[in-house]
């Protein structure tokens, strides 16, 4: 009867298996006889297939295996898909002539680019990813360059060049004679502060601010704070 039982649990994990790797296109592996499986998808959404089935798959652990499941986009296809987009936004200007309703829909499409890109260059991605959102309202509510946008952490700031025209040169990140990772004041003049990691933007803020007010500048300047600022004091 538990030779039956252990048959019977193998063939579902089979069967499991099987719509798993078709339905979201993925491949799977194992390594060292089967103590751990990996699942390569291609698709967001075969994150939310594969937790379908977690509590299977992971009775199916307890014989010996660990599971691994990764979702990995094919970036050419990500990139395709978000130029229809962002063809039509390569300044913050361009993005500040849409509708509101549109916002979700270049937020996604600047998030794909991002995966795309990165996934190819190397380079910062979570951080960038946390900020999608945030990066494109503040393009859409203030006028920059002219209000001066500062970054607290640098890496956080790719959506940031995606949407101040340098979408087409993110495949040059952190190359020789390409795009900084971090932001760079003589690479655009959206980038008001070259900072590199935490901790400077609210000083450096104060500043432009107290200097704009003394010439008599009308402009706004935003200070976004992020990664390691609050272990840092801030």
């Amino acid at each position: 009867l538990a030779r039956l039982s252990h048959h019977i649990t193998l063939a579902v994990f089979l069967v499991t298996l099987l719509d798993l790797l078709l339905s979201c296109n993925a491949v799977g592996f194992s390594f060292g006889a089967g103590h751990l499986l990996v699942f390569v998808a291609h698709r967001y959404d075969c994150s939310f297939q594969f937790n379908r089935y977690r509590q299977l798959l992971d009775r199916i652990a307890r014989y010996n295996a660990t599971l691994l499941f990764l979702v990995v986009p094919m970036a050419e296809q990500l990139i395709a898909a978000a130029e229809e987009v962002l063809s039509r936004v390569d300044t913050p200007e361009a993005l500040r002539a849409l509708d509101k309703s549109d916002l979700k829909g270049v937020a996604q499409a600047v998030r794909d680019y991002l995966v795309g890109s990165v996934s190819q260059t190397g380079g910062h991605l979570a951080a960038g990813l946390g900020v999608v959102e945030l990066t494109v309202a503040l393009h859409y509510v203030f006028n920059t360059p002219s209000d001066r946008l500062i970054w607290d952490v640098g890496h956080q700031a790719y959506p940031h060049k995606i949407l101040t025209g340098r979408r087409q040169r993110m495949d040059s990140l952190r190359q020789k004679d390409g795009l900084s990772g971090f932001l760079k004041r003589d690479e655009s003049e959206y980038d008001a502060f070259g900072a590199g990691h935490s901790s400077t933007s609210i000083s450096a803020a104060l500043g432009m601010a107290v200097a704009a007010k003394a010439e008599g500048l009308d402009r706004e300047h935003i200070a976004v704070i992020g990664d390691g600022a609050m272990s840092a004091g801030m």
